[in-house]
């Protein structure tokens, strides 16, 4: 594992996380954190696409006497 001081991970921490290393800070010699970066789903278009339409289909749900809010949020949850 890495191992690396603060003032060269506040310079390079985005690029290290794209990296997906795992690393030690320490500060003036003794460790204070370490950082484990785990891997991220990759963007799937299709599925953001049928999460937005859902989302414009079932944004419109408004609450009344009749049909509460309880209502209105499980329309948005269970995507009916």
């Amino acid at each position: 594992m890495r191992t690396m001081s603060l003032t060269e991970a506040k310079k390079d921490l985005s690029h290290l996380a794209q990296q997906e290393q795992s690393f030690k800070l320490t500060n003036r010699g003794q460790e204070m954190a370490t950082f484990r970066v785990f891997m991220q789903p990759k963007f799937d278009p299709d599925k953001a696409r049928a999460a937005f339409d859902q989302f414009k289909t079932t944004r419109h749900a408004k609450t009344n006497a009749r049909n509460g809010a309880t209502q209105a949020v499980r329309a948005l949850r269970d995507g009916t």
